[in-house]
């Protein structure tokens, strides 16, 4: 990072370490040894500034630390192709090539994240060395560890850097070895693993995670009896998972209620007025159909429609046998934008988008009862209440 800077500041070149000078672009080089000397407070300070940002998040796993969970974080797919991982670790990523997902009928054009994948031989033979070190950073102050992707940990799909999604390719990872090392040092940090499996999962993929005991993800959206078009009542869902109504990449509940996620689609050019029409209907059924399964749950009383199906998602959810249970701040704050939309780099402020409460505000709002949040609490205090009393 400080050679980032330097670069940056001395001759206006951005922080992709592939326009570098070349003498810069090898981590071992000895311009850029030279340079760690000659530049030590610079070198330093960075530093300092990961140290910071170490105690800070070690805080908030100790605020966290008296909660049966503590704190739950999230393990990405990948590495920017532009940063400090990919060059410090060149020999075991696939530069030229970028992971990203193959076309369905949520993406028809398919998904290119723009990162590098890593290559499975390579990372063997390096002892699996860059897989143990980001790990372990991510389960150093974490209850729990969701792992984006978990399918990656069997197979990614590799996209020739220029080409579209359409052009990509599977291609195979050595899944028994780093399932085994995700078993062994969540158990060494104390955590629970929940793998992300959702989509085009296999049979032997599920059985890999639950095999190690890690936990499925499962989105209300999503589960389905799929050839009668209903959704599962809550005692269909397995105890080994976590539920929840959706994720970061998909539509919060108001943004589904109200059909958000598909004008945006089509404003961003993802769908076309055909496809957009399309899926305005089926949306309709969709939500006829998740009120009917809600319908045991929904509160005759508790404000607008809005709130009493959020009220209901998150008693439906309660019921469920999944072991954990995830709510998000947005879904808390009724907000209609989703964090996250897959398939697009550019157009969406992907990322970004702050919470409209902070979290004095929030907790303001959860002592005069005027969020979502003191209900929702009153919710999981019964459920754990009642499981209590049945010893479970």
């Amino acid at each position: 990072m400080a050679l980032a800077a330097h670069i940056r500041d001395t001759a206006c070149i951005g922080r992709d370490w592939s326009g570098w000078p070349e003498e810069f672009q090898d981590p071992d080089s000895d311009s850029v040894k030279a340079f760690r000397e000659s530049h030590a407070p610079e070198v330093d300070f960075q530093m300092f500034v990961q140290w910071v940002l170490d105690q800070q998040l070690e805080q908030v796993a100790e605020a966290a630390g008296d909660m049966p969970v503590g704190l739950y974080q999230d393990l990405a797919v990948g590495s920017s192709d532009c940063g400090s991982d990919t060059w410090a670790h060149q020999g075991v990523f696939a530069l030229g090539m970028n992971t990203g997902a193959p076309p369905d009928d949520f993406n028809p054009m398919g998904q290119n994240w723009i990162f590098p994948p890593l290559l499975p031989e390579q990372l063997r033979q390096s002892g699996y060395e860059v897989f143990i070190k980001t790990l372990r950073s991510n389960l150093r102050h974490s209850g729990a560890l969701r792992i984006d992707h978990a399918l990656g940990l069997f197979r990614l799909f590799f996209i020739p850097e220029g080409r579209p999604a359409s052009e990509g390719t599977y291609v195979d990872y050595p899944a028994e070895d780093l399932l085994k090392i995700i078993a062994l040092e969540s158990v060494r940090a104390g955590a629970a693993i929940i793998a992300e499996d959702l989509g085009t999962i296999t049979d032997e993929a599920r059985r890999g995670f639950g095999k190690m005991g890690m936990l499925s993800y499962r989105i209300l959206y999503f589960e389905r009896d799929w050839e009668h078009e209903t959704f599962l009542p809550p005692e269909s869902y397995p105890e080994e998972s976590l539920s929840a109504v959706n994720t970061h990449d998909l539509p919060t509940l108001r943004g589904f209620w109200e059909a958000r996620d598909i004008s945006i689609r089509k404003n961003l050019g993802i769908t076309d007025d055909q496809a957009h029409d399309e899926a305005l209907a089926q949306r309709d059924i969709e939500r006829s159909r998740l009120k009917d399964a809600l319908s045991p749950f929904i509160p005759q009383e508790g404000g607008d429609e809005m709130r009493k199906i959020s009220l209901a998602a998150h008693s439906f959810l309660a019921s469920t046998p999944s072991l954990l249970t995830s709510t998000s701040l947005d879904d808390i704050n009724g907000s209609p934008d989703q964090q996250n939309m897959p398939g697009t780099t550019s157009g969406h402020p992907n990322w970004r988008r702050k919470s409209p409460v902070t979290l004095e505000g929030l907790q303001g709002q959860y002592k005069q009862n005027e969020s979502l949040l003191a209900p929702l609490v009153h919710i999981y205090r019964e459920t754990y209440r009642t499981l209590d009393e049945r010893d479970v």
